[in-house]
């Protein structure tokens, strides 16, 4: 003790679970019950697996969420994220089939299948972790919500080219 005070660190496992510490001094004893739990998803992020798609209604690219705990290590397995296409009707494509899809994460990711719609434009996808609480110091009004989305333009046509370009 240093003034009538012990301390301690406690560094958890990799499982999750209550803890109990006791601590005896001089015939006294005591105990806290700690709750130990797996950090929660702070950071989601989508890639695309192509620049863009022909809007015909069949062609299809991987989308993949990216999700992170505030330590930047990958999410729990089992985080549960949401991945939609923006819009009506199914106009701008689908996720696996359907406008909204739900899933859980494995090694961080959750990767879908997106379709292209047939509307030439640009098809917004986006995915948001189920249930993140709000940050810390959130005010009321504040969206808890851990969320990304990604562009993929709807276009017929080859490649852009942007100027200057040297052809040999």
């Amino acid at each position: 003790t240093y003034s009538g005070v012990a301390t301690a660190t406690l560094t958890s496992g990799a499982a999750t679970g209550t803890v109990y510490v006791q601590a005896i001094a001089d015939g006294v004893t005591g105990m806290v019950a700690l709750e130990v739990t797996a950090p929660e998803a702070e950071l989601i992020t989508l890639s695309a697996a192509d620049s863009w798609l022909p809007p015909d209604g069949t062609a299809t690219t991987m989308v993949t969420a990216h999700v992170y705990d505030e330590y930047g290590n990958p999410a729990p397995d089992g985080t549960q994220v949401v991945i939609g296409v923006e819009g009506d009707d199914m106009q701008w494509g689908t996720i696996e089939d359907a406008e909204v899809y739900a899933g859980t994460t494995s090694g961080g990711q959750l990767a879908v299948t997106y379709r292209s719609g047939t509307t030439p434009g640009t098809a917004v996808v986006r995915a948001e972790v189920v249930g993140a609480s709000l940050p810390p110091g959130a005010g009321e009004g504040v969206d808890g919500s851990r969320s990304a989305s990604i562009a993929i333009p709807l276009r017929t046509g080859g490649y852009v080219v942007y100027l200057p370009l040297a052809v040999k």
